[in-house]
Formats: C-alpha cells, sequence, structure tokens
C-alpha cells in the first residue's frame, strides 16, 4: 500500500545553481542600488524573486507524494526476482515532476534508484528492477527516499518514508551426496550405457527409494531435494527390464 511520507522539509535547500543565482541577485541588486541603476535592481529582483518561487514550488512539488514496493514474499537465496517501485501524486491540481525514488531494501541488495520525470494529478508512475537477494534472513520494513531537483535545478528537496514490506530470503536447496555424484555420471548426463531399467510407461503407484538400475525418468527431482535422498516414482505395472 502507499504511505505517507515520514518527513517533508519546510524549507528545501537551495543547490550550488540555486545558491550562485542567490549570490548573483543579492549582488546586483547592491549594485543597483549603490550606483541607483533602475535597470539592474530590476533585474536583480527578478532573479531574487524566482529563487523565491523556486523553493516554493519545490515544496508544493513535493507535496502528498507516496511510495510503493511490490515484491514477492518468499524467495531464495541467489534467486532473481522483480521488485517494482511506484509513486503517487495525490494532488488533483499539479503535476509533480522530476522525481527520484531510491529503495532501500538491506539483505545484500544493493540500492536501486527510479527516475519519473512526471506524474500526472491523482496519478503514478512505477518501474522495475530484477535484483538477487545474496543474504538469508527477513529485511524489511525498509526505508525509501524520494528527491527532486525541480524546478530548473535551483532547489534540493526530500522525502523520506518507509514501507511494510518485508521479504524472506530461505536457503537455496542442496542437493544430496548421492544426486551430485549420479549427476556427474553418464546416466546423469544422459548417456545411453545404463543397466536395465524398469517400465516407465506403468501407472504410478507410490514412491521409494532410489535402486541401482531405476531409470533417471523414474527420479523424483523436488521430492529428493527434500528428503535428502533419490527418490523414485513406483508403478503398478510388473516391473519388465530392457537390455543394454
Amino acid at each position: 500500500m502507499f504511505r505517507t511520507p515520514g518527513s517533508l522539509p519546510q524549507l528545501p535547500p537551495l543547490t550550488y545553481r540555486g545558491k550562485a543565482l542567490l549570490v548573483f541577485g543579492l549582488a546586483a541588486l547592491f549594485y543597483g542600488v549603490i550606483f541607483a541603476d533602475y535597470s539592474i535592481t530590476l533585474i536583480a529582483l527578478v532573479v531574487l524573486l524566482v529563487v523565491t518561487m523556486a523553493r516554493v514550488l519545490s515544496l508544493v512539488n513535493m507535496r502528498d507524494i507516496a511510495c510503493r514496493k511490490e515484491m514477492p514474499l518468499l524467495v531464495r537465496q541467489g534467486e532473481q526476482f522483480c521488485l517494482k517501485v511506484s509513486v503517487r501524486n495525490h494532488k488533483n491540481v499539479m503535476h509533480a515532476f522530476d522525481i527520484l525514488a531510491m529503495d532501500h531494501l538491506g539483505g545484500g541488495i544493493q540500492a536501486g534508484s527510479f527516475r519519473f520525470a512526471g506524474i500526472a494529478p491523482a496519478g503514478e508512475g512505477s518501474a522495475a528492477r530484477t535484483v538477487v537477494a545474496r543474504q538469508r534472513g527477513a529485511f524489511g520494513p525498509s526505508d525509501y527516499v524520494m528527491s527532486s531537483h525541480f524546478p530548473f535545478g535551483l532547489v534540493q528537496s526530500r522525502v523520506t518514508g518507509v514501507t511494510d514490506d518485508t521479504l524472506r530470503v530461505y536457503p537455496s536447496p542442496r542437493l544430496p551426496f548421492v544426486l551430485e555424484k549420479l549427476l556427474g555420471t553418464d546416466l546423469g548426463r544422459g548417456s545411453s550405457k545404463q543397466a536395465p531399467t524398469a517400465d516407465i510407461t506403468a501407472e504410478f503407484r507410490s514412491m521409494r527409494e532410489y535402486h541401482d538400475g531405476d531409470h533417471k525418468k523414474l527420479i523424483s527431482w523436488p521430492v529428493s531435494v527434500r528428503m535428502q535422498e533419490l527418490i523414485v516414482k513406483e508403478s503398478n505395472r510388473i516391473a519388465t527390464t530392457a537390455s543394454q
């Protein structure tokens, strides 16, 4: 769900560009007043007005902006998954411009950034990236940061918040030793040189441990990984064997 930002600066600070413009405006105003130059004084006042309005517009631009994340609840360690970040503009009369959303999920997952040039009133922008969970455990709630240099790169406004999303990363299943050994043999590589095998077209009846000579297609891989030993499917039909 969309979360209300945790903090919103009352007076967004100026960027280096904004500070340079402010210094220029003050210097021009000082020069125009000292030397009674009406044109320079007027230019200085316009520049100072632009800087002041930029701070107001920046504050309004970041107001009523919320962020949401979408991701799986459970993933395996080392597994790739999709992380989607959405930014919604709850204002009804003004676009949200130049929004940069930074996601900090943790768990060995590198922070990602998503830029939205413009989000319409009561609209939403979404972006996704593929990430890999490097560490095991539960991660979340997680922080997010939204920032903007609107307008004209003069002001740096910033909004922070927290989402309740939690990611649980569990260990990747390990192959049983006998299974790894099997995969390293001709049988695991699909060689035709096999021991006599049972008829694999029979109707399924139950499961049992793997025995030498069982066809590899009878192996139930999900059950084998869970039980940490090779498990094969057993059929109702009386097993018939085929020579090499």
